[in-house]
């Protein structure tokens, strides 16, 4: 996005302003800047002539409004957001059809309840910093792994960007470490594309050598980590996931908590991990152009190149492989390196 703003500056529309808005909102939430992203979204959608400038589009700005005063826990911003798309379909200015602005006001009144349940019952998440950094020792694993402390509990911990909860983990070691769920009944959640018995609760405090988390949503499992794995794996790499990578008595540290406490510096000479204290942090020391950034519903995304052809792949830190590719990009990239042979016999 940016290469193609810088490219086509001088061929923006009349309207570059909203361009420019909209611009700056994506690149806010790319970057994990949320609270630019709601000052860039307010202005545009408080101006009657950015908005007939987007034309119908414009709903999924509200939605996007929305969530990210949800994802901050301001229930009731989001919910006056969601009041404001409401009587921005009721108005109805470019004559969609009836009943899809029917079905989308029902929704946002779904949406409402929701947001009304979260206001009344879900406990403000907080962090307390230390004043220095703060190190913490990783294991000796091929994966990034380290204690922290749960209710007091010192439990592995598998940082793990695949996992779009702030934590995860089996509802035996939830109990043991005395997780608060909420008084809702069984629901089923899809991990891996199938579908899983879990049970959302709270945290009330997570420790990690100085920094200290309150009120952490996590999702516990009914079922076992392992229970969501495909059917068909190897029998020898299906044990070496359930011994080695999806361990009952580990929690898995999800993205959200990482955005949450922002920032990570990695040193693989020593195996620490260092939490910057946030008032100090240095300039990162990196090029111009960050290669790292959430998109597609908040996920972390890498772009590189692969044998000089551009890619953008999803950054999962808990994957058991060193890189993943479909075959079509795979022979793509590859089509200078690799014979193709016609009469070669399908994998099965």
């Amino acid at each position: 996005a940016r290469d193609f703003k810088v490219q086509y500056q001088d061929q923006f529309p009349p309207y570059e302003k909203v361009v420019e808005l909209m611009y700056n909102m994506h690149m806010s939430l790319a970057f994990n800047k949320p609270d630019s992203a709601i000052i860039y979204l307010e202005e545009f959608l408080g101006n009657t002539e950015y908005v007939h400038n987007i034309g119908p589009a414009v709903g999924q700005f509200y939605v996007r409004l929305c969530e990210t005063y949800e994802g901050k826990q301001q229930f009731e911003k989001a919910i006056s957001t969601v009041n404001r798309h409401i009587n921005y379909l009721k108005e109805n200015p470019y004559s969609l059809d009836p009943d899809g602005v029917k079905w989308e006001i029902d929704e946002a009144q779904i949406k409402i309840a929701l947001l009304n349940e979260k206001l009344h019952y879900e406990p403000i998440r907080r962090i307390v910093r230390d004043k220095k950094d703060n190190q913490i020792k990783l294991k000796d694993d091929s994966h990034i792994r380290f204690d922290a402390q749960y209710n007091g509990h010192t439990v592995e911990t598998f940082f793990d960007t695949g996992v779009s909860y702030y934590c995860m983990m089996e509802k035996d070691l939830a109990d043991e470490i005395g997780v608060k769920y909420k008084p809702t009944q069984d629901s089923i959640c899809l991990l891996n594309g199938k579908s899983t018995k879990a049970i959302e609760g709270y945290i009330d405090r997570i420790e990690l050598k100085g920094i200290k988390l309150y009120n952490i949503h996590v999702l516990v499992l009914i079922d076992k980590f392992t229970s969501n794995l495909a059917g068909h794996l190897n029998p020898d790499y299906r044990k070496h996931i359930e011994n080695n990578v999806l361990k009952s008595k580990q929690v898995l540290f999800g993205l959200p908590l990482m955005k949450m406490i922002g920032r990570f510096e990695f040193d693989w000479k020593s195996n620490l991990l260092t939490i910057p204290q946030a008032k100090a942090q240095n300039s990162i020391r990196t090029n111009l152009n960050p290669n790292i950034a959430f998109i597609s519903n908040g996920l972390l995304y890498l772009y590189m190149k692969i044998n000089k052809t551009d890619f953008t792949g999803f950054l999962d830190l808990g994957a058991d492989h060193y890189l993943f590719l479909t075959y079509p990009y795979f022979f793509k990239s590859n089509s200078a390196y690799v014979k193709n042979d016609p009469h070669k016999q399908p994998y099965s």
